[in-house]
């Protein structure tokens, strides 16, 4: 389903959506123009979110494009999003989406908030020579530990979403110099 022009109508289609109390709908003004941020509670970084998106676009004077309000904002990801579906998928995963009155888009703006356990060395697994380093649940973390080992052009990261329900990102790493086509 598309996005609509009115942003209050893409607000009920996200509440029907999404129908949770960590669901935020932020209103405010962006140029000339009525707007909203939706994003989930526990996922984003409302800090980011307010300085970096939703201040740069309370200032401006008028918009007259997504593109230009996109341009607008300090942040290096920044997505248009033409569906309820792109709409709904951002949100779960921690991005914000901010809908514009007037335009049939949204903007996916990147403000995760990074909830990461330190490394560490594990403690069921101690070791008297080599690195005293483990994996955490943040996958990105992750994949840097191995490339810090691993500094080859051969490693290969190839990124999965599994799981109908939790959407798990998952990564298939390796060397493919080394790995056989047919196993992987």
């Amino acid at each position: 389903m598309n996005l609509s022009e009115s942003v209050q109508k893409n607000k009920d289609l996200i509440s029907s959506k999404l129908p949770s109390n960590d669901v935020i709908f932020f209103s405010f003004t962006a140029g000339n123009k009525e707007a909203i941020a939706v994003y989930a509670e526990s996922l984003t970084d409302k800090e980011l979110l307010g300085e970096q998106a939703i201040k740069s676009l309370a200032m401006l004077n008028e918009i007259n494009s997504v593109e230009s309000a996109a341009a607008s904002l300090a942040l290096p990801e920044c997505k248009t999003l033409y569906t309820l579906s792109d709409a709904v998928t951002k949100i779960v995963e921690g991005d914000a989406v901010i809908f514009i009155e007037g335009f049939n888009c949204g903007l996916s703006v990147a403000s995760k908030r990074p909830s990461i356990r330190a490394v560490s060395e594990p403690p069921t697994a101690s070791v008297l020579k080599g690195p005293r380093e483990g994996f955490i649940e943040n996958v990105v973390v992750n994949t840097g530990l191995i490339r810090q080992r691993l500094k080859t052009e051969f490693l290969t990261v190839e990124k999965l979403t599994v799981g109908k329900q939790s959407q798990t990102l998952i990564e298939i790493v390796y060397l493919s110099n080394v790995a056989k086509q047919e196993v992987v």
